[in-house]
């Protein structure tokens, strides 16, 4: 699934629980991808990404 970055560069977002794959709207996806770009923004490292992992998991 897809939305627009910053510079409007293509974001693919996918979400999946339980190894389930979770179906995003163009809205969802804009919201899920701004976030998590806008928090890795300050962090140094993070400039010039491909792409971003996230795993939560319960410990």
């Amino acid at each position: 699934m897809s939305c627009c970055n910053e510079h409007n560069k293509s974001m693919e977002v996918e979400i999946e629980v339980n190894n389930k794959q979770i179906g995003l709207n163009p809205f969802i996806q804009e919201i899920v991808a701004s976030t998590i770009l806008g928090l890795l923004k300050p962090l140094k490292g993070t400039e010039g990404h491909k792409e971003i992992v996230i795993k939560l998991r319960e410990k």
